[in-house]
C-alpha cells in the first residue's frame, strides 16, 4: 500500500470514536492489512450464511445490509453512509451472519480483517467502553424502528423509519439523508407503494421531507421527530 493511502487510513482510524482511543501502533498494524474496494456497479461484500471476515468502513457511497424473504423479495435492513463502520458486532459475534452486505455503485469501502481487529482490541482493552457506546447508539436507533411499528398513523410511521435510517446512514440524529428505493421503504412501512407515495406527499407538503430520485432528504430532523411523537 502506498504511503498516501496508509496516511489516509491512519487518519480514518485516528478520527474513529473507537479506534481513535487505541495506541497509534494498532492503527499502523491495521493499515498494513486493510483491503480497499472501489465498486463499479453494485458489489456484494459479504454473503449471508458465511462467517464474517471483515469490519467495513465506508469512505464514500453507501453499503446496505439486506435480507431475502422466502419468496425471493430483497429488503434493506440498514444502510451505512460515508464515515460509518459496519458492523461493530462483527468481530465478536462468531456466528454465520443472517444478511448480505452490498456496496452501492461508485462506493469506496475499506475492509479490515477481523483477526486484526480483535487483536487490536486485545492490545487496547481501554477502547471497549467506546465500542459499547457505538453499539448502544445503534441499538437505540433499532428500538426506534420498533416504536415505528407501534404507530398507527401512517405518516408518523414513515417518518419514524426515515429518521432511523438517516441516523444509521450518517451516525448522527441531526443529519438527514436516506438513500432507499420507494419499494424498500414501502416494505419497511408495511404498506403498498401507492400508500407510501401518498404518505410521502403529505410529509413533503408539511415541509418535513424532500423526495429526491434515489433518496429522501430530511431538511429538519428535529421537526420531523416532533411530528412523529404522538
Amino acid at each position: 500500500m502506498g504511503d498516501k493511502r496508509v496516511t489516509d487510513v491512519l487518519q480514518i482510524l485516528d478520527e474513529s470514536p473507537v479506534f481513535g482511543e487505541m495506541d497509534p501502533a494498532a492503527w499502523a498494524d491495521l493499515a498494513r492489512v486493510v483491503r480497499v474496494y472501489r465498486c463499479r456497479g453494485r458489489t456484494i461484500l459479504h454473503s449471508a450464511g458465511q462467517q464474517a471476515a471483515y469490519l467495513f468502513y465506508v469512505v464514500s457511497g453507501q453499503i446496505d445490509l439486506t435480507s431475502v424473504s422466502r419468496d425471493g423479495e430483497e429488503g434493506s435492513v440498514g444502510s451505512f453512509g460515508a464515515g460509518q463502520w459496519a458492523t461493530w458486532l462483527a468481530p465478536f459475534d462468531g456466528r454465520p451472519t443472517e444478511r448480505d452486505i452490498h456496496a452501492a455503485n461508485g462506493s469506496t469501502v475499506l475492509a479490515f480483517p477481523l483477526d486484526a481487529v480483535r487483536l487490536a482490541f486485545e492490545q487496547n482493552p481501554h477502547a471497549y467502553p467506546h465500542l459499547l457506546r457505538e453499539i448502544s447508539r445503534r441499538f437505540r436507533a433499532t428500538l426506534r424502528l420498533q416504536d415505528a411499528n407501534a404507530v398507527i398513523n401512517r405518516d408518523q410511521r414513515v417518518g419514524h423509519i426515515l429518521l432511523m435510517l438517516a441516523e444509521f446512514a450518517s451516525g448522527s440524529p441531526t443529519i438527514g439523508h436516506v438513500r432507499i428505493t420507494r419499494t424498500a421503504l414501502a416494505q419497511r412501512a408495511g404498506c403498498s407503494r401507492q400508500t407510501l407515495y401518498e404518505a410521502l406527499a403529505r410529509l413533503e407538503a408539511k415541509g418535513l421531507i424532500r423526495a429526491r430520485y434515489g433518496g429522501i432528504q430530511l431538511p429538519n430532523p428535529a421537526m420531523l421527530r416532533a411530528f412523529c411523537t404522538p
